[in-house]
């Protein structure tokens, strides 16, 4: 065999196409995996190739912050803070539509507005009959709180409320409530100096299963278990 050139020898060999090791792994360990981001981050990876381009479609964690819309760079005005508010809740939106129809076991939806009038106050609606444990920390000053249906695997409940209002109608906190009539754990934790039940006691919910009940409100706090 003729021995190769000095210019032959010179060009490098063409290097074979790289293994995708970690896309080779089973769905259920890179859905694992992609809990670990956010959902952001995880609906990013399908720019990783084909092995990846549905596979955040089907994580069991919603994590979601409007932190991650935020620019430090950019000017601190209102209409600034508007685009990135309308931009977030597109893709809150646009995620939840394509999201396939999987059990879910986390939820996180972490969101402040700062731009008052300008920020729609549509009221949410959750449903995850999946889900066994959901935390909810809001503020009655901003929005409203979201209407609890068909969470029928629900167990465990954090509710931790606050807003400096003198006065609330109890009616929004009674409906929330009333989406957790099965849990078997239930914290709940008001902080403002005053909440109105008065007249309504016909329509306050009923926890069934309800074994731990721990109720916060203006320092008071008491703990209670049924057995």
């Amino acid at each position: 065999m003729a021995e190769a050139s000095d210019s032959q020898r010179m060009v490098p060999a063409r290097v074979g196409r790289a293994v995708d090791r970690i896309g080779a792994l089973p769905d259920d360990v890179l859905h694992r995996v992609l809990s670990q981001l956010s959902s952001r981050e995880a609906v990013h990876t399908c720019l990783l190739g084909q092995r990846w381009r549905d596979l955040w479609r089907s994580v069991p964690i919603i994590n979601v912050s409007f932190g991650e819309f935020e620019d430090s760079d950019a000017d601190d005005d209102v209409e600034d803070t508007f685009d990135r508010e309308e931009t977030f809740k597109k893709f809150v939106n646009r995620f939840l539509m394509l999201r396939n129809p999987v059990g879910l076991d986390e939820f996180r939806l972490d969101y402040s507005s700062s731009t008052g009038d300008l920020v729609s106050v549509d009221q949410a609606s959750i449903s995850a009959p999946s889900l066994v444990t959901l935390s909810i920390e809001g503020n009655l000053c901003f929005g409203r709180l979201p209407i609890l249906k068909n969470m029928a695997s629900l167990e465990t409940a954090s509710v931790l409320l606050s807003g400096d209002m003198t006065d609330f109608d109890a009616d929004a906190i009674r409906q929330l409530l009333a989406g957790l009539y099965d849990v078997r754990s239930l914290d709940f934790c008001y902080a403002d100096r005053k909440l109105t039940m008065e007249k309504n006691f016909r329509w306050c919910p009923t926890f069934s299963n309800l074994i731990n009940l721990t109720i916060f409100i203006l320092g008071v706090s008491m703990r209670t278990s049924m057995h």
